[in-house]
């Protein structure tokens, strides 16, 4: 029997599912490349559809080399899809399932990821579900570690300063629990590019540690650790990191969105000046925006 077709697309294997359907592994027949085809299937309503399409085209609106490419929307026999860049790698989780990073390691890390997101940023948009499981890892000639941002399936669109557009419905829980920051945890309206940098100061503290800073038996005891629990500092579970460390993850992780970093670029800078110099990676010119999203 042979592989399904989707317009232009030939599948040849699925490379996972989630809540909005089911995204393939496929080759893209007039140019012969590999692609990821996301594809909205089963039943399915008006907001989930306008959900799918708000993710590619937010995705599609940000070229940047760090952050996963949209190559075009379409529909086949009734069924939404979009293709995107296929990324041959492991994400960061993946990684973290081998042990914890090296401080030199998560530098690279971050600086990556805080270029993606301070491109989103710029440009109106706030992720909204920064994790590990959304970050992959690419390692270039030189051994230096490159990093792709994806899956803006929940992220909103700033309409300006003061407010953020999205599909949300009211009383959902938007984001995985782990890595939200305290606003969203009462409020998903009130995320904002703040609630983003919370979570890499969470995906960095697991990095580092190999735990997250807020844990919780269900889903509401984690809240309320997120709302108002204490978390260890890094000194207290591992003494050989710098003790810079500390004061660098309570400002990240601060209640008052007030106090914490104010854009992505100064927190990976803050969190490399904390590191001795033969643990700070070298750090290339910004690289021009030349990819797209996911």
């Amino acid at each position: 029997m042979g592989r399904p077709i989707f317009g232009d697309y030939q599948v040849e294997g699925e490379l996972g599912r989630g809540g909005m359907g089911v995204v393939f592994r496929a080759r893209q027949k007039k140019l012969n490349r590999l692609v990821a085809l996301k594809m909205l299937t089963g039943h399915y309503g008006a907001d989930e559809l306008t959900r799918f399409l708000a993710e590619a085209e937010t995705a599609a609106s940000l070229h940047h080399t760090n952050i996963v490419q949209i190559y075009e929307v379409g529909e086949d026999k009734g069924a939404p899809f979009f293709s995107m860049e296929y990324v041959e790698s492991g994400s960061l989780a993946d990684r973290l399932r081998t042990g914890m990073m090296p401080p030199r390691e998560a530098a690279q890390l971050l600086i990556s990821v805080a270029r993606a997101l301070h491109f989103a940023h710029q440009n109106g948009v706030v992720h909204r579900d920064m994790k590990p499981g959304n970050v992959f890892l690419l390692k270039q000639d030189d051994d230096e570690l490159f990093v792709k941002v994806l899956d803006f399936g929940i992220a909103k669109r700033r309409a300006d300063a003061g407010d953020v557009t999205g599909v949300t419905n009211t009383g959902a829980m938007v984001g995985t629990p782990h890595f939200m920051s305290p606003e969203p945890v009462t409020s998903s309206r009130h995320a904002d590019a703040s609630a983003d940098l919370w979570a890499v100061a969470v995906v960095a503290y697991n990095c580092l540690l190999g735990r997250r800073p807020f844990e919780g038996e269900t889903v509401g005891a984690l809240c309320i650790a997120i709302h108002s629990g204490r978390f260890l500092l890094p000194s207290e579970i591992a003494p050989t990191l710098p003790p810079a460390l500390d004061a660098w993850f309570e400002r990240a992780l601060a209640r008052d969105p007030a106090a914490r970093f104010t854009s992505a670029r100064e927190l990976s800078d803050t969190f490399a000046a904390c590191l001795p110099a033969s643990a700070r990676s070298m750090r290339p010119e910004p690289v021009s925006s030349t990819g797209r999203s996911r």
